[in-house]
């Protein structure tokens, strides 16, 4: 398995919406948090950490589209048929 997302959509199967819904609930609470630290000048550190939090997510995710690159060397195969073949 070349993508970790489509990896993980296989194992729970149609278990998968909670699990995205609670990132996306996560994501969204240290945004909110961030943007109410935005005019408190005694909490810019505590600001910024919520930034990098949203960064490391951001990153997690990008990570997670991540291809095997030797996929495209050789035959089209795994779970990229389904896709070749329509």
């Amino acid at each position: 398995m070349h993508n970790i997302f489509v990896q993980v959509a296989l194992e729970p199967g149609d278990r998968l919406a909670p699990v995205f819904g609670f990132v996306g609930m996560a994501f969204h609470a240290v945004h909110q948090a961030a943007r109410r630290l935005r005019d408190l000048p005694d909490w810019q550190e505590e600001r910024q950490l919520m930034i990098a939090i949203q960064v490391a997510m951001i990153s997690v995710l990008i990570f997670g589209l991540q291809v095997d690159v030797s996929i495209f060397r050789s035959k089209v195969g795994g779970f990229w048929q389904p896709l070749a073949s329509s």
